[in-house]
């Protein structure tokens, strides 16, 4: 018995076949290089497999990817069309192992695999912004669960900025009322004179 041992790449995506008697086989050829006398020399060995083997290996197994596999010789022979006689030598597997796939499957995957973590980042944020969320005054002491209420002294001072806020804007709001200006529900200056006088904003 002649055994072998191949590490290499496969050619081709490989395909079930099936057979006159019910069965199913799946042939596949592994690829190495290697350099002689300065030139690259490329070495292939073909494998096949049987039945439930085969169909594992078919769906499992993809083109270029990197497999490590053992068989056992067969040489078989027969006669060609013009009546020359040929053999051919191939390999019943006995054991394999999948390795690397090719480089243009892991970037699809890493592609993807970046997308649904970009798409997942940006729902978070997209969620974490809902409600309107106002931003805290800068007097707000920030704590392990996010702002806390504001000191007493903080407190009052605060809400005094407010009240003086308000007066003042009210105050202008009576001046254009009473010139009449007005308001509407929406809160727009309806007078088409209220800005011509620009004194007071120099």
């Amino acid at each position: 018995m002649i055994l072998i041992n191949v590490h290499g790449r496969l050619a081709h995506q490989p395909e079930l076949k099936m057979l006159g008697n019910g069965g199913a086989v799946c042939e596949f050829r592994l690829l190495s290089t290697r350099f002689a006398k300065g030139e690259e020399v490329t070495e292939a060995v073909t494998f096949f497999c049987f039945d439930a083997e085969a169909e594992k290996f078919c769906e499992t197994a993809e083109k270029g990817q990197l497999i490590s596999a053992s068989g056992t010789q067969e040489t078989s022979s027969y006669t060609d069309a013009n009546g020359a006689r040929k053999s051919f030598t191939k390999y019943r597997m006995t054991w394999h192992q999948k390795g690397a796939r090719p480089r243009s499957s892991q970037q699809g995957a890493q592609q993807s695999e970046g997308a649904g973590a970009q798409r997942f980042s940006n729902e978070r944020q997209g969620g974490g912004n809902q409600g309107g969320a106002r931003q805290a005054p800068n007097n707000m002491r920030a704590t392990g669960g996010g702002f806390g209420r504001p000191s007493s002294a903080q407190g009052q001072q605060y809400q005094r900025g407010q009240n003086e806020s308000h007066r003042d804007s009210a105050a202008p709001q009576q001046a254009t009322q009473q010139s009449g200006g007005g308001f509407d529900d929406s809160g727009f200056d309806r007078s088409d004179s209220a800005f011509d006088d620009v004194s007071g904003f120099v």
